[in-house]
């Protein structure tokens, strides 16, 4: 099952796509009597909708974890909350065996080519930035050259050449 499925049907959280245009990408809340709503912004392309969906899950799962207001009061505390929501959501999207798999099945010479990276990233359903910084933490690359490589624009023409032809309907 897609995330988005299994968020709606499993855990019976209400998906709402909506242009937020500027306002952001998504928000979530739950309320005591009619559950839990994820709102995505539908202009995003469907690879940052699925990480988001995962991001507002973290949300969603630690709700009563957090007061809104000790949010609202302090950034650092805020800014911590979302570092883990990010790391929840890329540790979802990129379990560390699968992807220590894929990765193995297409290194050659210790090498791995930009389009095996974008490959890779769609069947995760990610952006090739998230999967770098994913490949970071597992320690498979320096965060350095994750960094320069998500910069990469020889990457970027790459990524969006095979991405292309990806639908990009608001779900």
């Amino acid at each position: 099952m897609s995330l988005q499925k299994v968020i709606e049907k499993v855990l019976r959280t209400k998906i709402l796509f909506v242009e937020l245009s500027e306002f952001g990408s998504a928000a979530s809340t739950v309320h005591p009597e009619y559950g839990a709503a994820i709102v995505v912004n539908s202009e995003e392309a469907p690879w940052r909708i699925n990480f988001t969906l995962a991001h507002e899950l973290f949300h969603i799962i630690t709700w009563n974890t957090f007061d809104p207001s000790d949010l609202e009061q302090n950034e650092l505390l805020f800014k911590d909350i979302e570092k883990k929501a990010e790391r929840f959501a890329s540790t979802l999207l990129l379990p560390e065996g699968s992807v220590r798999e894929e990765l193995s099945s297409r290194i050659k010479n210790q090498r791995l080519s930009f389009s095996d990276i974008v490959d890779i990233a769609r069947e995760f359903g990610v952006s090739s930035q998230a999967l770098l910084y994913r490949m970071a933490n597992l320690r498979i690359v320096e965060w350095e050259k994750a960094n320069e490589l998500a910069k990469n624009d020889e990457l970027h023409q790459i990524d969006r050449r095979i991405r292309r032809n990806t639908t990009n309907e608001a779900p």
